[in-house]
């Protein structure tokens, strides 16, 4: 609870507390709510997006984290591990064990099994589910501490050289120059 009078920026008037000008938003109740609801769509701009709504309630209203709860909930990201340990539990006893299910057309109960298959992620989702690094001078998840990388210090970022490596000793792509290496005498590890 916000004490109007410990802060000379904060004043109570007609029962409706401000700050610097700005209504205040507490932390708590249906307020924040339809004001994000209110703000985010209007009649004659329709759907104003994040940075629209945003600006659009700090005109008029003061809460700390406008931001955060402008955004919402986020995607797991680094997490996904996390995200997906009840999903391994499920499917563990799915293939363990089974659960019961009925067969309409033969009207019989029998025991489901289910196994998962495979997952089309992008190449950070492989690193973070796998546990391999993905990033950085050691990226390539096959070589790992094999991998040929070299640091470009005026775009910032590491380039992976040796692509050819993997290619048979007597392969043409080995001597095209659009392929060259520092060290030609690559091979695999």
């Amino acid at each position: 609870m916000v004490d109007p009078n410990s802060n000379f920026e904060f004043i109570f008037s007609n029962k409706v507390l401000r700050f610097q000008g700005r209504i205040y938003v507490g932390k708590e109740g249906p307020l924040r709510g339809k004001l994000l609801e209110k703000a985010h769509f209007t009649a004659i701009r329709g759907h104003s997006g994040i940075k629209g709504t945003i600006k659009r309630l700090q005109q008029y209203f003061y809460w700390r984290t406008l931001s955060k709860d402008v955004m919402g909930p986020q995607q797991p990201g680094n997490h996904i591990d996390v995200y997906l340990a009840p999903l391994i539990e499920d499917l563990k006893t799915l293939w363990d064990i089974g659960v019961d299910a009925f067969d309409a057309n033969k009207q019989e109960y029998f025991t489901l099994r289910a196994v998962l298959l495979w997952t089309i992620n992008d190449f950070p989702a492989y690193g973070n589910l796998s546990g391999c690094t993905v990033k950085g001078y050691f990226a390539c998840p096959i070589s790992r501490e094999g991998t040929n990388s070299c640091w470009l210090k005026h775009c910032k970022k590491n380039a992976y050289m040796g692509h050819r490596k993997f290619l048979p000793i007597n392969h043409p792509y080995r001597r095209l120059k659009m392929f060259s290496m520092v060290n030609k005498n690559w091979v695999s590890s």
